[in-house]
């Protein structure tokens, strides 16, 4: 008896450190090794450092648009940089818009050591709000973001605290971050839902100290009304899926557009749709902004 006991004891102290480990990975990841600055485009930029109300300092570059006063803020997914978003700025910048694109913490040349999965990425996603309001060529009325994935959740969990997000465009967006969990894990590591999914939770929340709740866009969206939102999923996206697209869309409060791309997976709806993507999203923002 006294030796079952002993092998259950071991097993669960492995189990508890592997999880461990499992969750010191995914949120302790390399940097992004990529650094491709605007003037790739010939364009006129700056770049900049954003404080946040934390005491960090992210990298940033900010790109004047022609008009003067309307700005979308590009937000990139996890693991990625404010690089990975630096071809989306051409047809913001030629529609006219300022454009700011900055690395989250723990991300490209920005510091950190570890992500959140959104909870103090809204953090600093306000820190460039702040910084966007502190300049005069830029009008505070009139800020958007286009959030990618993880950007795209951080956007949304923002927005609902955040008057000042006035317009927001998100692709490929996990609905509940329980859910999200449970299918990366499986994904990733083809591991069951229990326990792993639970302790993995657990754990996060031990670390980073917060409700999960709080990281679930699903449970913010619908603060946002009655600022628009459009919602773009991939048809065939299988890490955040078009089913999450449609709940988010659904809890979502009016004015609320979703549109799915056949054959796109994940953040491929811009290469499957081509320039019906640019002119959508920025249908979105000029009647918005």
């Amino acid at each position: 008896m006294m030796l079952i006991f002993r092998i259950l004891l071991y097993a669960l102290i492995v189990l508890v450190l592997f999880n461990v480990l499992l969750v010191y990975i995914n949120t302790h990841l390399p940097r992004y090794p990529y650094d491709t600055p605007p003037f790739t485009f010939g364009w006129n930029y700056e770049e900049i450092s954003i404080k946040t109300v934390d005491g960090l300092s992210l990298s940033g570059w900010f790109i004047p648009g022609s008009r003067g006063g309307p700005v979308v803020i590009l937000a990139h997914g996890l693991g990625a940089g404010k690089s990975d978003l630096v071809d989306f700025a051409p047809f913001l910048y030629k529609g006219g818009y300022n454009v700011l694109l900055f690395d989250f913490r723990a991300h490209g040349k920005s510091d950190g050591s570890s992500t959140s999965f959104g909870y103090h990425e809204q953090k600093d996603l306000s820190a460039a709000i702040d910084f966007l309001k502190a300049r005069k060529d830029v009008d505070p009325q009139r800020i958007g973001v286009l959030g990618l994935s993880l950007g795209g959740a951080v956007a949304i969990l923002a927005a609902a605290q955040l008057k000042e997000i006035r317009a927001v465009a998100v692709e490929g967006v996990y609905a509940s971050f329980p859910e999200t969990v449970t299918r990366h894990l499986y994904l990733a590591y083809r591991l069951p839902k229990f326990p792993f999914t639970h302790l993995a939770l657990w754990t996060f929340s031990l670390l980073f100290k917060v409700d999960i709740d709080r990281i679930s866009p699903i449970e913010s969206i619908g603060r946002i009304s009655p600022r628009p939102l459009f919602i773009i999923a991939g048809g065939k996206d299988e890490r955040m899926t078009p089913e999450e697209a449609w709940r988010l869309y659904q809890a979502a409060g009016e004015p609320k557009e979703l549109w799915v791309v056949p054959g796109a997976g994940h953040l491929e709806a811009r290469a499957v749709a081509g320039p019906e993507y640019e002119r959508r999203v920025l249908y979105f923002f000029n009647k918005h902004l």
